[in-house]
């Protein structure tokens, strides 16, 4: 009998989706990536969603005060490699 395994499809991430819940960018993501960065939480499931300026690193301040400015001053929309 012959057989085919395959891989379900896997979706890239949502850029800013930071708890990959699917479900961001959200303040939800935005308290994950502060628990992270400054109370020694878990780590960004996938760390490229929460480089969100794009600056090729480890997520930091920057990519903090990015999502601020777009969940609360209508900033522009986060922008991940």
């Amino acid at each position: 009998i012959p057989v085919e395994l395959s891989r379900p499809a896997v979706l890239p991430f949502i850029c800013g989706d930071v708890n990959n819940d699917r479900n961001g960018p959200n303040v939800i993501d935005l308290t994950f990536l502060v628990g992270y960065l400054f109370r020694n939480g878990p780590p960004p499931p996938i760390l490229a969603a929460a480089d969100m300026n794009n600056s090729l690193g480890n997520p930091n301040v920057v990519d903090v005060v990015r999502l601020v400015g777009y969940l609360f001053k209508g900033g522009p929309a986060p922008d991940c490699p």
